[in-house]
């Protein structure tokens, strides 16, 4: 008895809608992190020379230039270089945010999940609870470190040495920049695949049936069946 309670059963198409509209659904981190990623891109590609580089390269002009080396001098300066850097970065992570939220939400179907706001349960249907999974995470986050490492690096030499030179359009500096994205855009889609695939393989998983659940889908589609049946002999003059 013991072990068919605990048998699991493939989820049905009425528990995975029921799912649905409680918003329990797959959502893969490799997706959302690579819009989050691909819009930083195209905001380096588009205006990394007014809000990056130019004032990095002028930052270091003026290092190289001074001839003042006491230390207030130097604390004056980092200070100066920490707020370059913050005014640098900050438009990249504001527009990877807002990549990162774009990403969950193509995926829940624009349907934004707040964790205080869902409940734990559907009617009788219980709801998935994915079990933690940090090798396979780990394996596709190394994977994904070592392509980032071998391949911005190369990205980011070719966008600077592009905003060195003179002005170029938007067109121009991405058929610059493509061959550098050789190693990198491969290995970004191949994990984010793997990621995708792992991310719909547990939640199938995790939203398996009890016995408890597929006998009480049977027993309301059974209800249902009889109502219907009743109210039809009703209505072309049947017996009750």
């Amino acid at each position: 008895m013991a072990d068919q309670s605990s048998k699991r059963y493939p989820a049905s198409e009425r528990k995975l809608q029921h799912l649905r509209r409680a918003g329990a659904q797959p959502c893969s981190p490799g997706v959302s992190g690579a819009i989050a990623l691909l819009a930083g891109l195209m905001l380096l590609l588009i205006a990394g020379r007014m809000i990056v580089w130019q004032p990095l390269v002028t930052l270091l002009q003026t290092s190289l230039q001074a001839t003042d080396h006491s230390p207030e001098l130097l604390i004056a300066w980092i200070g100066h270089a920490a707020q370059v850097g913050a005014i640098a970065v900050a438009p990249i992570g504001v527009i990877g945010l807002c990549g990162w939220l774009l990403g969950n939400l193509l995926q829940t179907n624009f349907a934004l999940r707040l964790p205080w706001a869902r409940s734990t349960e559907v009617g009788y249907y219980s709801m998935p609870r994915r079990r933690p999974d940090p090798l396979v995470r780990s394996i596709l986050a190394a994977l994904l470190l070592a392509s980032v490492a071998a391949s911005v690096m190369a990205l980011l030499r070719t966008v600077q040495c592009l905003h060195l030179e003179a002005g170029r359009s938007p067109g121009e500096m991405l058929l610059h920049v493509w061959p550098a994205l050789g190693i990198f855009v491969p290995a970004v889609v191949a994990v984010i695949g793997l990621d995708w695939l792992w991310s719909r393989y547990g939640y199938i998983k995790a939203s398996r049936m009890t016995e408890a659940e597929r006998r009480r889908e049977l027993k309301d589609a059974e209800v249902s069946w009889l109502v219907r049946r009743r109210i039809n002999r009703r209505r072309y003059g049947g017996t009750r």
